[in-house]
């Protein structure tokens, strides 16, 4: 983080300053006005001014319930395949979805499956290559069309998303047009933490077995 001070601006006594102000008892940060800031003398309300705006306009520490700042376009995990995946995480949907190649729908001991082709690119060779997945056939979501809803078949997968794992269902779609074969929509976002559209692949993903 770069910070911008004016020439002979002192550095002193940050560390001691910022205890204080940020869990003083009389006020809060928030409750401090900028001309507060440059009031404190000595170099410190010019340090802490600047850390204030940082923060406002690059807001990567934890807030709330959301430990991620994460930009609108993320890698992850398919589980337990270990395959990776770009995603788009989509603020304006409520479905998540999933490029399904050649759906085959089929029986097994009495329940739907399905069987179907993901086209994954190779980060080596810039080749796509047709990654094969088999998952259980779950109640079916209804997406949202231009003039009408329909409903599709869905499935359940487990991601893999910084050092967590994440069960959600997947409305099965032909995405082959679209740059991105995994979309997230809003209610896994709101566990993943706060988009930020200006970012991508911010975090990488590093998930263990649950056995392990």
């Amino acid at each position: 983080m770069t910070l911008c001070m004016r020439p002979g601006a002192s550095t002193t006594a940050v560390s001691g300053s910022k205890s204080r102000f940020l869990h003083g008892p009389s006020r809060s940060l928030a409750e401090t006005s900028h001309s507060d800031f440059w009031k404190m003398g000595n170099g410190a309300g010019e340090l802490i001014a600047a850390l204030f705006a940082s923060l406002l306009l690059h807001p990567s520490v934890p807030t709330g319930n959301h430990p991620y700042v994460i930009g609108w376009a993320e890698e992850s995990l398919v589980w337990p395949e270990k395959i990776a995946i770009r995603t788009k995480l989509d603020t304006g949907t409520e479905i998540s979805s999933l490029d399904a190649r050649n759906p085959i729908f089929f029986q097994k001991n009495g329940v739907e499956w399905v069987r179907f082709n993901l086209a994954l690119k190779d980060n080596n060779t810039g080749q796509l290559v047709n990654q094969v997945f088999e998952r259980e056939i779950v109640a079916p979501v209804a997406t949202a069309q231009t003039t009408s809803r329909r409903k599709r078949k869905a499935v359940d997968m487990e991601i893999c998303f910084g050092q967590q794992l994440f069960k959600e269902t997947f409305a099965l779609d032909d995405r082959s047009a679209m740059h991105y074969p995994m979309v997230i929509g809003r209610p896994l976002i709101a566990k993943l933490g706060v988009v930020d559209s200006s970012r991508t692949f911010t975090i990488e993903p590093h998930c263990k077995s649950p056995s392990s």
